[in-house]
């Protein structure tokens, strides 16, 4: 089209055109909830992020007609190539109406600083690291996306294979009905697990909240140190992504597992916020905030982000005590709608079997995609 454009943006935290294209993009789309703006803002700004100590960005939008319809980060992680021995360059926040060309010009811009910067191969969405929300919807379109996961609409696929861009991994999301049951069997093994190895399982303590969090920060770095792309959290970071759910944690849905006092596995899952957050469309002024009071009261679901346990404990059983510490806990509060588990990587053989062993549905893929450059 001879009327389409790109303009580079490098301080996308505060540009308020970049951060209102997913707006134009689906505004159509019944399923798509809109991201609030403060927390968008919040994880892009340099400042505030502690991600962007070391890694670095810069965006792009696409414009037809003069209306901004497509929007890229493009992202260099020196920690990432740190951990996994290799270049490789991100993108992130991607955004695009239905229009092959316009995807192209965003994945090209990505690419061609990305490849000036060193990288060797573009790999995503991610945005703004696989900590965070990431990938496209491969199935599962006509189900409401949870807390922090991806609703992507089916021709984004088109898009970014038309880009030359294949497969790189697949993460799996998995429902589970409040009225499932704990299978017998399997609560047999956990029951031996637990008194063999003399298990106990608490809430977090709200009130050592600092402490708990470097708990379960160790855990998480620990229980997830080989699984493909994972990057260690440091404190900062780890503090950074949790303080936006801290005045949601429900104790009960945050369990840690202690043998001998010492923590060994824990799960974290937080409140399904989504159907709230659609009602204040990305604002929590002048009246947004108001959907978030009595928010106990309203929400009927939650998302497990992690459940982990420590390399040296693994292979044991313990993570069944979690599953089914989870599964008890949704029917203590009385949640009346389908939970979420995701993601896990479809490499993560182990997980997998035992997600669907006790239960778990399959209900959404969500892929990763990668091309070489440079």
């Amino acid at each position: 089209m001879s009327d389409r454009g790109l303009r580079r943006v490098d301080a996308p935290h505060a540009d308020g055109t970049f951060l209102r294209v997913p707006w134009r993009v689906h505004r159509d789309h019944a399923r798509w909830v809109p991201p609030l703006l403060h927390s968008v803002k919040r994880l892009l700004h340099p400042a505030k992020n502690p991600l962007w100590r070391e890694a670095r960005c810069t965006g792009w939008t696409a414009s037809v007609g003069g209306e901004a319809v497509g929007r890229i980060l493009a992202i260099v992680n020196p920690a990432h190539d740190r951990t996994w021995d290799e270049r490789a360059g991100f993108f992130g926040f991607f955004e695009c109406i239905d229009d092959a060309a316009v995807a192209r010009d965003l994945i090209d811009a990505a690419a061609g600083w990305l490849a000036e910067q060193g990288a060797t191969v573009l790999r995503g969405p991610v945005s703004p690291s696989t900590n965070d929300e990431c990938g496209v919807l491969v199935d599962g379109f006509d189900r409401d996306p949870f807390l922090l996961m991806p609703w992507t609409p089916p021709y984004y696929l088109g898009l970014l294979e038309a880009c030359g861009l294949e497969k790189s991994m697949d993460l799996y999301a998995y429902g589970f009905s409040a009225s499932i049951i704990f299978p017998e069997r399997v609560g047999r093994i956990a029951d031996r697990v637990r008194d063999r190895l003399g298990i106990e399982i608490r809430p977090i303590d709200l009130a050592r909240f600092d402490e708990e969090l470097e708990r379960l920060r160790e855990i998480y770095n620990g229980a997830w140190a080989e699984n493909w792309g994972f990057v260690p959290m440091d404190a900062d970071a780890f503090r950074f992504a949790s303080a936006e759910l801290k005045p949601f944690a429900v104790p009960d849905f945050i369990p840690i597992a202690e043998i001998d006092g010492k923590p060994v596995a824990s799960a974290i899952a937080a409140p399904d916020l989504n159907p709230l957050l659609k009602r204040m469309n990305g604002r929590i002024l002048p009246f947004g905030f108001r959907h978030m009071l009595g928010w106990r009261k309203k929400v009927d679901a939650f998302r497990l982000l992690t459940l982990g346990v420590l390399p040296e404990w693994q292979g044991r059983g313990i993570d069944a005590l979690l599953y089914r510490h989870m599964l008890a806990s949704g029917k203590k509060h009385r949640l009346t709608r389908p939970c979420e588990l995701g993601w896990v990587l479809e490499s993560n053989t182990v997980m997998v079997t035992t997600i669907e062993s006790i239960g778990g549905e399959r209900t959404k893929t969500i892929r990763l995609y990668e091309r070489p450059i440079g």
